[in-house]
């Protein structure tokens, strides 16, 4: 197997993995890369912004190719304000299915329930697995290389939520943003996308996100 050498990573300098208070952390993903530890995340004290949230996926677009088709839904962390960092995401494969009542929004908080999730063999939104999870990761968003797991073996990847809480956010008894907030575990093998025999392993992986409505 072999291990990143043509691209630097850019980690954090962060506790290990073992000694993380997600208490500590707005939203962030951890683990080991080859097994040396990682951490990207924005803490709650942090004076400037270093790892945006990732959230994507929504009705536009991709209904209007029919009801067959389903959502594939991004939440992650990437750089704020800088590119020399990584970006590293998960994919949730037709999350909510076009056509399907009630809508988006009604059913979003009950769309990440605390269980064991299918490594996706794709991201294909019409004839992917539904619900499964994929993964996306960049060591320097200011470079091209990217890794991806799909199309690779996982027979060792696993993919765990373990807490999922609702953010909805009101204004004067309004619903103005739906969000939820997903904690949980996973491992997962990567592939570079322009050559698969460059290969990553993730393990002893956390996360703390916040999947919102775009």
């Amino acid at each position: 197997m072999m291990t990143l050498t043509s691209c630097s990573i850019n980690r954090e300098s962060e506790p290990t993995t073992n000694s993380i208070d997600s208490t500590d952390y707005l939203y962030y993903i951890s683990g080991k890369i080859d097994g040396e530890p990682f951490i990207f995340g924005q803490k709650l004290d942090d004076s400037s912004l270093k790892y945006s949230n990732i959230i994507g996926g929504s009705l536009s677009g991709i209904c209007a190719y029919g009801d067959s088709y389903g959502i594939n839904y991004e939440v992650g962390v990437y750089p704020g304000f800088s590119e020399n960092l990584a970006s590293i995401n998960f994919e949730f494969i037709r999350l909510y299915l076009c056509g399907q009542t009630p809508t988006q929004a009604e059913q979003f908080n009950s769309l990440f329930p605390v269980k064991s999730y299918t490594i996706a063999s794709s991201n294909d939104n019409l004839n992917g697995t539904t619900g499964a999870v994929g993964a996306t990761y960049s060591p320097n968003v200011g470079e091209d290389t990217y890794y991806t797991s799909y199309g690779g073996d996982q027979t060792n990847s696993y993919f765990e939520i373990t807490s999922s809480v609702e953010m909805n956010q009101y204004l004067l008894e309004v619903l103005v943003n739906v969000a939820q907030e997903i904690e949980g575990n996973f491992a997962i093998t990567l592939y570079n996308y322009d050559d698969p025999s460059d290969v990553i392993t993730i393990t002893d992986g956390k996360f703390k996100l916040q999947p919102a409505l775009p």
